[in-house]
């Protein structure tokens, strides 16, 4: 069913459109109504996207992923010296943390000279 609808724009806008629309072989009224069911559609699909993303959301992924060591795992080797109090989630990893230097390193005795005597010829 179609229905009429008027509205109120301005002079030059009107004219502008009759020569967009002749540009296109149209007219004024397909011009719009082309217009404003593609902004219809857009924003259908949108809120179709959105319904979808949101669904998804709240069901998750199941991508296959198992964790290699459970959580209770990790706090018992944790505690465990054998594992290293305290280090027991890093060295799982194969991560070891660097010991901790108690003194700055010194710079070497005799450092390389920079210059014309040091090349070689």
């Amino acid at each position: 069913m179609k229905t009429n609808l008027t509205l109120p724009l301005d002079a030059d806008l009107i004219r502008e459109a009759k020569v967009l629309a002749a540009k296109q072989g149209t007219s004024v009224s397909r011009l719009l109504t082309d217009q404003l069911a593609a902004l219809v559609r857009r924003d259908k699909g949108y809120e179709r996207a959105k319904r979808r993303a949101l669904t998804r959301m709240d069901h998750g992924f199941d991508l296959g992923w198992t964790p290699s060591v459970l959580r209770g795992e990790l706090h018992e080797r944790s505690a465990n010296p054998a594992y290293g109090a305290g280090h027991g989630i890093a060295r799982i990893g194969g991560y070891q943390p660097k010991a901790s230097q108690s003194s700055p390193q010194k710079p070497p005795s005799n450092p390389p000279k920079i210059g014309k005597s040091s090349r070689k010829k």
